[in-house]
């Protein structure tokens, strides 16, 4: 939309100088090409038009000889000239090939980096606009990390209206697959919402690679509409999922759907299959039969890396 098209207007506007710096540049070298093997091939032409001089001064019959051999090495003189201008026009036209493309190249990273700017300035702009709609304060970290490829926040509080402004953002963007939210006191509400925006095809979660909820108070109930949220996206990418040191396993009643939940993030063979290579559960009251349900998964399972250290067991 027109947002859009202004934000586009002044990012160009912006890499513009660097643009035609890096332009000049190249252009330089190409200069600098050809002056270099044209002062090469002037000294040779001109020594060779020495020797040719020396050449047609009149000699005497006891010169004949030495005016034979002077011949002979201007003749491979000559020779030595052609090669050297064939030599440059190859050299030349190689270094023009290279040049050409190096300009094609950084048009192509000038355009990826106006539109990774252009979408990080929107999800920033989108960020702060929601969370003034909502009444809550925007996070500083948040706003230097949208865009890029990781947003890492630590102790900054998540309620679900400022976890609200953060997926919106982070819907204006493709380039964020790392999200990790320590000590935001997400809670079972904050999780559940995050399951369910995770699972909406119109949000860009399906970048997601990396989800990191750690020390966040995540009950049994917001880690079982986290996982159906996963397992929802037609487009799998997740990776990495940590839950570690939250409050899985406090409802018995839930226990069983989230073993069963668990069960099939962790051996789901169906396409498109979850690429899970790592998941922490570490620090959770986990449950016996909980712990069996996961086991079921493990065979089918990619994991590389599974922890449940300080679990307690009771």
């Amino acid at each position: 939309g027109p947002l859009w098209q202004l934000v586009l207007a002044e990012v160009r506007a912006e890499m513009q100088p660097l643009r035609q710096e890096r332009v000049a540049d190249v252009e330089s070298r190409l200069a600098q090409l050809h002056i270099q093997w044209t002062e090469r091939r002037a000294l040779r032409l001109a020594e060779y038009e020495t020797i040719l001089g020396t050449i047609e001064l009149p000699l005497g019959e006891k010169d004949i000889e030495r005016s034979a051999e002077a011949k002979f090495h201007f003749s491979s003189a000559a020779d030595e000239l052609r090669i050297l201008d064939v030599e440059f026009k190859a050299r030349v036209s190689a270094t023009e090939a290279r040049l050409a493309k190096r300009k094609v190249e950084f048009e192509e990273n000038l355009k990826k980096r106006v539109a990774q700017e252009c979408a990080r300035r929107l999800a920033c702009w989108v960020y702060a606009t929601e969370c003034r709609q909502h009444g809550v304060t925007e996070s500083r970290a948040v706003l230097t990390q949208l865009g890029s490829n990781r947003v890492k926040s630590f102790d900054a509080q998540f309620p679900v209206a400022h976890l609200a402004a953060l997926c919106d953002a982070l819907t204006q963007t493709t380039y964020t697959s790392k999200l990790h939210l320590q000590r935001a006191g997400l809670g079972d509400d904050g999780c559940i919402f995050l399951g369910q925006q995770i699972a909406n095809e119109r949000n860009n979660f399906h970048y997601l690679k990396e989800l990191e909820l750690v020390h966040n108070n995540i009950g049994t109930e917001g880690a079982l509409a986290l996982i159906n949220g996963i397992l929802a996206l037609s487009n799998r990418t997740l990776e990495r999922l940590s839950l570690a040191h939250n409050a899985l396993g406090d409802s018995a009643a839930l226990n069983d759907k989230l073993g069963k939940a668990l069960e099939r993030l962790l051996g789901e063979s169906a396409p498109p299959a979850l690429p899970l290579t790592a998941i922490d559960l570490s620090g959770n009251a986990l449950s016996v039969n909980l712990a069996k349900s996961i086991v079921k998964g493990l065979p089918r399972s990619r994991l590389i890396s599974f922890s449940m250290r300080y679990c307690d067991w009771s």
